[in-house]
């Protein structure tokens, strides 16, 4: 690969690294992860009574589309629900940051950080 060449990929590579997305979980979590190109964009949950959450990803279909969406957070053996409208589904589709708060489930919340 040429100069020319890996400057062309670098800048395709910042585009997508500016939706950095940082995932806080249990103790057991193999740490933050970024999607790339075509994943969409997963939220930070989190830590809360104990422990957090994954499901929490806005595909890129939906970023595109712009309506409201409805997400369920998964594990610990119960789940919770985020709700995010057209307008929160429009500012992380820009990379503004978004932060919710998840259903009270088992006495307690999460909050769920996009961007």
């Amino acid at each position: 690969m040429d100069r020319r060449e890996f400057l062309a990929r670098a800048g395709t590579a910042a585009a997508w690294a500016a939706i950095s997305i940082t995932i806080t979980a249990c103790s057991d979590d193999d740490g933050p992860t970024t999607p790339g190109p075509g994943n969409g964009v997963t939220g930070s949950v989190s830590v809360s009574a104990g422990h957090s959450h994954s499901g929490a990803r806005v595909t890129d279909a939906q970023l595109q589309a712009g309506d409201a969406v409805l997400l369920t957070l998964t594990g610990s053996g119960h789940t919770h629900t985020v709700s995010l409208t057209a307008q929160q589904v429009a500012e992380i589709a820009v990379q503004q940051q978004v932060t919710v708060q998840s259903s009270d489930d088992q006495g307690h919340t999460h909050m769920v950080t996009f961007n």
